[in-house]
């Protein structure tokens, strides 16, 4: 197979060990360009977060876990981070 081609067999990169370092770098790349990353994530099974915590992080960005959708607030906890924000 060809470096940087797709590996359908081959796991995500938020459950790779090499997805943290992934996540990263490309934090790295979205605080340079002013991007800042929020993450709401609602799910009951694992889905590994801890991989793509950095970018949220590094970007001045939060994350956000809801173990179901009836405990997401979603709308609210967005818009409270969007008025916090404003200018």
């Amino acid at each position: 197979m060809a470096a940087g081609a797709f590996d359908p067999g081959a796991p995500p990169p938020a459950l790779d060990p090499e997805g943290t370092r992934f996540y990263e770098q490309l934090a790295v790349v979205a605080a340079l360009e002013g991007v800042c990353v929020d993450l709401y994530a609602v799910s009951a099974a694992p889905c590994g977060l801890a991989c793509v915590a950095p970018l949220c992080e590094k970007t001045g960005g939060v994350l956000h876990y809801y173990a179901a959708a009836d405990d997401a607030a979603l709308p609210q906890v967005r818009w409270r981070r969007c008025e916090n924000h404003s200018p």
